[in-house]
């Protein structure tokens, strides 16, 4: 894992990449990569672009399911291009090490 800069007003994110799947409120699943992570929440890539209303929804309760951690459960709060950003719904275990 690579801490962002001091300098960038997001010094408290850190950079990763894990693989993991978002699991929408009504069961669908898409493959997407954790590219960023903080104490409040991640940013998300995916091979496609996120749809408001579509594959996803702005304020819509998901679940990330990440190799050898419990589900983390989120809402997405932003989406933009294959990019989305999600705050914890609760406290994170994707900031333990591991």
């Amino acid at each position: 894992m690579k801490r962002l800069s001091s300098e960038d007003p997001r010094a408290r994110r850190i950079a990763l990449r894990k693989k993991a799947i978002l699991v929408t409120s009504d069961g669908n699943t898409l493959d997407v990569v954790v590219t960023d992570i903080s104490e409040g929440g991640f940013r998300l890539q995916a091979g496609e672009t996120f749809y408001d209303g579509e594959n996803i929804v702005i304020g819509e309760p998901v679940i990330v399911r990440l190799e050898r951690r419990d589900d983390v459960r989120a809402e997405i709060v932003w989406a933009q291009g294959c990019e989305a950003g999600c705050v914890f719904l609760e406290p994170s275990i994707m900031n333990e090490p591991g």
